[in-house]
C-alpha cells in the first residue's frame, strides 16, 4: 500500500502543478510550444563570446539542478525535523526552474524554440511568485518557533541550575552531619562509621571502608556495605601487608586521590577489583598519610566533582577525629 503524501508534499505539488499548467493558458503558448516556424535564432556572436555564454549557461543550469536535488534529498531524509519543509521544497523548485531558463538560453542559440523558452520563463515566474508569497506569512511562525526554542534552552539551563543547587544543598547537609558527628562522637571509630553511613547511600556506592596505615600494615577499621572479590578477602583479615593491595599502596604512598570509572583499569589492580573505584587519603596534622577512605560503586558511573569533594571532606573529618583521639591519649 502506498504511503499517503505528507501535507508539505501536497503544497509542493500544488506549486509545481501551477507552474507547469498556468503558463499553458497564455494565448498561443500551447499550440506553438514546440514551434520554430517563422522564428530566427539570435544574431551570431563572436566564437569566444558565444562559447563563454553557452558554457556559463550550461554550468549554471547543471549546478542549479544539483542544488535543488540536494535540498530535496535533505528534506526527504529530515522531514520530521524540519518545521517548514515544504518551503524548502518550493525553493528547490524555484532553483531548478531558474536552471531551466539558463538551459533554454543554450537551446534558443541553436533552435528558435522561443515559445518553449517563454513557457519555461513563465513556469519560473509562477514558482517564484508562489514561493515569494508563501514566505511572509511564515515570519511570525518562525519568530515564535525561535522564541520557543530559546524558552526551552532557558528552561533546560534553569533545570541544570536547580539540580546543581539541590546537589549543593545535599552536600551541605552531609557536611553538616559530618561536623556534628565529629563534635558528638566519643571515638574516632564512631566518626568513621557515621561518615560511611552517610556517604554510602548518598553516593550510590556498593561498599566503603576506612583503612589505617601502621608502618607496612594496613588495618581496616570500619566497613560499610559488602565488599566483593579481592577487597573482601583483605577485609576479612585483621590486617594485611600493604603490598597485598597494590592500588591502595600506590595511592597512599603518593598521597593523592584516585578515581576511576572502572577499577580494573588501574595498573597492578586485581582482576577481581570490579566496579568504579575511589580512594581519598587521610592525612595527619603533619601532612603525612595515615590511611584512606575507599569506595566501590557499579562500573561505568562517572565520578562528579561534588561527589569527590564529599569523599575528600569525609577523609578530612576522619583525619581530624584521629588527631583528636591521639591528642587525648
Amino acid at each position: 500500500m502506498l504511503a499517503r503524501p505528507a501535507p508539505s508534499l501536497w503544497r509542493t505539488l500544488v506549486i509545481a502543478t501551477a507552474g507547469l499548467t498556468e503558463p499553458l493558458l497564455w494565448l498561443g503558448v500551447l499550440p506553438n510550444l514546440l514551434t520554430v516556424q517563422g522564428a530566427h535564432v539570435h544574431g551570431a556572436l563572436p566564437p569566444p563570446l558565444n562559447l563563454l555564454t553557452l558554457s556559463a549557461d550550461l554550468l549554471i543550469g547543471a549546478c542549479y539542478t544539483v542544488i535543488g536535488g540536494i535540498l530535496g534529498w535533505i528534506v526527504h531524509r529530515n522531514r520530521q525535523a524540519l518545521p517548514f519543509d515544504w518551503v524548502v521544497l518550493a525553493f528547490s523548485l524555484f532553483i531548478v526552474a531558474c536552471g531551466l531558463t539558463h538551459v533554454m538560453h543554450v537551446i534558443t542559440r541553436v533552435t528558435p524554440l522561443y515559445w518553449l523558452d517563454g513557457y519555461v520563463r513563465s513556469l519560473t515566474a509562477v514558482v517564484s511568485l508562489a514561493t515569494a508569497t508563501a514566505l511572509p506569512p511564515l515570519i511570525p511562525r518562525v519568530t515564535a518557533l525561535l522564541s520557543a526554542e530559546r524558552t526551552l534552552v532557558e528552561q533546560q539551563d534553569l533545570e541544570r541550575v536547580n539540580v546543581a543547587l539541590q546537589e549543593a544543598a545535599e552536600r551541605n547537609a552531609l557536611l553538616a552531619a559530618l561536623g556534628d558527628a565529629l563534635q558528638g562522637a566519643q571515638t574516632d571509630t564512631d566518626v568513621q562509621r557515621t561518615a560511611l553511613d552517610l556517604l554510602g547511600p548518598a553516593l550510590g556506592d556498593t561498599s566503603m571502608l576506612v583503612a589505617l596505615l601502621d608502618g607496612q600494615q594496613v588495618r581496616p577499621t570500619v566497613v560499610w556495605g559488602l565488599p566483593t572479590g579481592h577487597p573482601a578477602a583483605l577485609v576479612a583479615q585483621d590486617g594485611f601487608d600493604v603490598q597485598q593491595a597494590r592500588v591502595l599502596t600506590r595511592t597512599l604512598q603518593a598521597g593523592s586521590a584516585a578515581y576511576l570509572d572502572e577499577g580494573q583499569h588501574l595498573p597492578g589492580a586485581s582482576p577481581s577489583l570490579a566496579g568504579a573505584y575511589g580512594l581519598e587519603p587521610i592525612f595527619n596534622a603533619a601532612g603525612q598519610v595515615t590511611g584512606g577512605v575507599a569506595t566501590w560503586r557499579p562500573a561505568g558511573q562517572v565520578w562528579r566533582a561534588g561527589e569527590q569533594d564529599l569523599l575528600r571532606r569525609a577523609a578530612a573529618t576522619v583525619g581530624l577525629a584521629l588527631e583528636r583521639t591521639a591528642g587525648a591519649e
